[in-house]
């Protein structure tokens, strides 16, 4: 049975954290206090490999897992010592820009994909009250399930930023870490189901001709067994004007996408979706995924050269 779905065109946005800035800054707070949540700032999606890892303590609460990507793991090296603090990862998720901002208006979060309008990976993580105050390195690595139950180390992100931890008590103030629930009145309110919902599910980005084309059909073939598809959708998360049109065929592992951009100014899509199975067994590679159809147009309806391919699983 198949299934049609039509994203239409946005121009607004929610923003997930107001501090969140153009990633070649990679903006970090300066200090956090022992036992203190604090919002670190990656550079583009594209990190280490393509693949970011999106799973954190809050979705292995709820027994979910991000194994197709893995996880981040947050961890402050003194210096001097060399002595490591692993962080508690409480959610990792993107955060945009506003679009009335330079960097909104131009559609480019990090400057080496000018164009792609790459969002910005931002990660809530708990300090453990038992890190001494000091200054220390920044190191991010990335972590993943295995089917024997334990986990494997993939390649690490490298970040290069320090930040500075005072101490667990200050001027009577205990430092308490950010919680995902809260009272109004006698009523209790847990949002940790909410914020889990911000986590980016796995997608395969597309890339589009250089000279973008006004419209495009597509049949994407995917491993059926695999993974289940969830979206369609301009990779640029601003938006533009365009309409993107797609229809699912699992029993076939075909998915139909019909694109109109009236500006020609959108530059790859991408396909979002979830694995079927956990571990190694749900994990897909670049390779599985072909194009079999790509038809393009130009702005006068004729048929154009150019193709569609694959570039990355982010």
């Amino acid at each position: 049975m198949s299934a049609t779905f039509v994203r239409l065109p946005h121009r607004s946005l929610v923003v997930v954290a107001a501090f969140a800035l153009g990633c070649g800054a990679r903006p970090l707070p300066l200090s956090v206090q022992a036992g203190a949540s604090v919002g670190i700032a990656l550079s583009g999606e594209a990190a280490a490999g393509e693949a970011a890892g999106y799973g954190g303590d809050l979705l292995a609460q709820q027994g979910r897992h991000d194994d197709q990507r893995g996880r981040l793991v947050f961890v402050l090296r003194d210096p001097a010592s060399g002595i490591q603090h692993e962080l508690a990862t409480r959610i990792v998720t993107r955060a945009l820009p506003d679009p009335a901002s330079e960097i909104g208006i131009d559609n480019e979060v990090d400057a080496t994909y000018p164009g792609l309008g790459i969002s910005q990976i931002l990660a809530i993580v708990d300090v453990p009250a038992s890190v001494p105050p000091g200054t220390y390195d920044v190191n991010v690595r990335r972590r993943r399930r295995t089917d024997s139950g334990g986990t494997e180390e993939l390649p690490a992100i490298v970040y290069g930023q320090r930040l500075t931890v005072l101490p667990a008590i200050i001027g009577g103030a205990t430092g308490a870490v950010t919680p995902a629930s809260a009272y109004a009145g006698v009523f209790g309110l847990d949002v940790s189901q909410q914020l889990a919902r911000l986590v980016p599910l796995p997608k395969v980005v597309l890339s589009l001709p250089e000279a973008a084309p006004h419209a495009a059909h597509l049949v994407i073939a995917y491993p059926r067994e695999k993974i289940t598809p969830r979206a369609v959708f301009e990779e640029q998360h601003l938006g533009r004007g365009s309409i993107v049109a797609w229809r699912d065929d699992p029993e076939s592992g075909r998915v139909t996408v019909d694109f109109v951009d009236p500006e020609a100014s959108v530059r790859s899509l991408a396909l979002a979706f979830e694995p079927k199975v956990p571990l190694s067994a749900g994990r897909i590679a670049l390779a599985e995924i072909t194009i079999e159809t790509s038809v393009l147009y130009d702005g006068d309806g004729a048929v154009r050269s150019g193709s569609v391919t694959p570039i990355s699983i982010r």
